[in-house]
């Protein structure tokens, strides 16, 4: 018969209380036996099993997982990181300790809180000043260059090797000149290597 459901809502009703109908994604619907928790083995240590009831301690969550550990507890918690749990040992001498100091609950008393908020709207209300641009250093013009313009690869060669030779940049960039043919940045580049080697 096709179109006909799993079963029907009468025929589900009359299932025995062993089994149960299984739905799993994407596969077929199956019948199939209960199983049987009572008789696990661990079912005693369940609280339906006689157990004592799991009871979560919101204290307990709060408290801290660090620990100070003595030579055995060390010993027992390396070798539970080698088996691959997640444990974090950190080896602290006692003058780190001692010299630790916490952070105090107030960082700024109530004064300097007013000050700073005072400083915050000024600067909202008036923006500061613009600050001088860093000079850039001779590395970062010759990057600088290169990105902005365009050379073959013959002449960015030329440039690579000069950089390989030790050549200082700023002779570099007096080379990368981009009017300078490779021929020309490959003379320029042998004076200021003999240049290099005699200083």
């Amino acid at each position: 018969m096709l179109g006909r459901e799993l079963l029907t809502p009468d025929e589900t009703r009359k299932l025995d209380n062993s089994e149960c109908i299984l739905l799993i994604r994407g596969c077929d619907p199956i019948i199939d036996k209960k199983y049987n928790t009572f008789a696990h083995s661990r079912f005693s240590e369940t609280e339906d099993g006689g157990a004592a009831p799991y009871i979560h301690d919101r204290m307990a969550a709060k408290k801290q997982a660090v620990q100070i550990l003595n030579e055995e507890s060390l010993d027992y918690y390396k070798k539970k990181k080698e088996q691959g749990e997640d444990v974090q040992i950190v080896e602290l001498s006692f003058d780190e300790i001692f010299s630790y100091e916490p952070i105090p609950k107030k960082i700024f008393s109530e004064e300097e809180l007013k000050e700073n908020q005072k400083k915050r709207t000024v600067e909202e209300v008036r923006p500061p000043k613009k600050t001088e641009k860093p000079v850039q250093t001779e590395e970062e013009k010759l990057s600088e260059l290169l990105e902005s313009h365009v050379y073959n690869e013959e002449q960015l060669g030329e440039i690579m090797l000069a950089i390989g030779a030790g050549i200082s940049y700023d002779k570099i960039l007096q080379m990368a000149d981009t009017k300078n043919s490779a021929e020309k940045m490959k003379e320029i580049r042998k004076k200021f290597t003999k240049e290099t080697a005699s200083d």
